[in-house]
């Protein structure tokens, strides 16, 4: 068999490179191209000193984790040793996921027959697995794989971020009450224009059966000007206690606590939101509960979190104390 060094090196050059670069996402580190350079060549440059006769010694497990941590290192500098631990076991964890992915993607092709042709019998009387994965597949498995782990992590995360933002809400109003998730959002700066009181979103859905179902529906369609013309004498707005909702009946002073707060949608038009002065605001964190009467309560149409991860937009003044 022909083992052609040159190609053994810009391989595994390759590989590591990559490996090196995913690392470095995963540890939001800033890894210099002469870093990267140095530390994937002396891994590609190991590999291809199997080529050469006598030195089967240099390819046992203490030698390859040496020269695994010395690639860390190379790349990312020693500094301490719990920050060297952190970038090596980051390291360690991507190179085991994409060669996990590629074993997989190599098991996934072969039918019964080349599958059982891969068991090998050893002296020893163990069964051995043979991979011999060519590098047509290996190329596009290895980049998919770094892909996936990185694209999971990165989801992984986003979704611990807005874990640590979250927080149990329930708004009350005429006896009546709806809890929901709230996401604390510091750039949410909505105020009630005339009384500055700060302006919660909530999604109108959670006020189905309260609230009158024709309101409900301007709000999902993005005309809550409707309701404010409705409004335009007594007459009508107590019209809008048989439809469907039981708002005005549980609080005959309804009409004084509506507003319609002015904001600036996505692309760049002015807008109206319907909301509400409750009763009373509660916002609860891990050791902590913040009570607010001096609050507005805006209906979105929408869905607030595509995954339901939340269903109100809390108001940064609401969690101060």
């Amino acid at each position: 068999m022909i083992v052609y060094a040159d190609l053994v090196f810009l391989t595994n050059l390759f590989f590591d490179a990559a490996l090196l670069i995913t690392t470095a996402y995963v540890r939001k580190l800033k890894l210099s191209r002469l870093r990267l350079a140095v530390s994937a060549s002396a891994g590609a440059a190991y590999a291809a000193m199997m080529t050469i006769p006598g030195l089967s010694w240099l390819y046992g497990p203490p030698a390859k984790l040496a020269v695994l941590l010395m690639m860390v290192c190379a790349a990312f500098g020693y500094g301490s040793l719990p920050h060297f631990a952190r970038n090596a076991g980051a390291f360690f964890a991507v190179h085991f996921a994409a060669a996990g992915a590629m074993f997989a993607a190599e098991f996934l092709l072969l039918s019964s027959g080349d599958a059982m042709a891969r068991f090998i019998l050893q002296p020893s009387g163990k069964a051995a697995f043979a991979v011999e994965s060519g590098l047509w597949l290996s190329f596009p498995v290895f980049l998919l794989s770094l892909w996936l782990f990185r694209s999971v992590l990165t989801a992984a995360k986003r979704t611990e971020a807005v874990h640590r933002f979250l927080a149990d809400v329930c708004v009350e109003i005429g006896g009546h009450s709806r809890t929901c998730k709230g996401l604390i959002d510091t750039g949410n700066q909505l105020y009630d224009p005339l009384t500055r009181a700060p302006v919660m979103v909530m999604e109108s859905g959670l006020w189905k059966g309260l609230l009158p179902e024709s309101w409900l529906n301007a709000v999902r369609e993005g005309r809550p000007e409707e309701i404010a013309d409705s409004l335009g004498g007594s007459a009508q707005a107590g019209a809008g206690s048989g439809d469907g909702g039981v708002f005005p009946e549980i609080l005959p002073d309804w009409p004084g606590r509506l507003r319609f707060i002015p904001y600036r949608g996505i692309n760049r038009d002015n807008r109206l939101m319907l909301a509400f002065k409750p009763d009373k605001v509660e916002v609860s964190l891990p050791g902590k509960k913040v009570e607010s009467r001096k609050v507005l309560v805006a209906l979105d149409g929408g869905t607030l979190s595509p995954a339901g991860a939340y269903r109100a937009i809390v108001h940064p003044m609401l969690v101060e104390s």
